[in-house]
């Protein structure tokens, strides 16, 4: 099976918005924004960062014909 990794950086980043959002949504809240929520978004940018390095490495690593 051959690994996409960018569509799983694509998917990341789309998942950190959402959690960014959600933080942002939270300042207007009573109880306030969550800042675990807040982490968890800069966990999946980065991976998703990691993820697109792996996709060009791979893109390295194909032969040109």
């Amino acid at each position: 099976m051959k690994k996409s990794y960018r569509k799983i950086a694509i998917l990341n980043f789309f998942t950190a918005l959402c959690f960014i959002i959600n933080v942002c949504i939270g300042y207007f809240e009573e109880s306030g924004p969550s800042y675990g929520i807040l982490i968890i978004g800069f966990l999946f940018i980065v991976i998703g960062i990691m993820n697109l390095k792996r996709h060009r490495k791979e893109l390295n690593k194909t032969p040109v014909r």
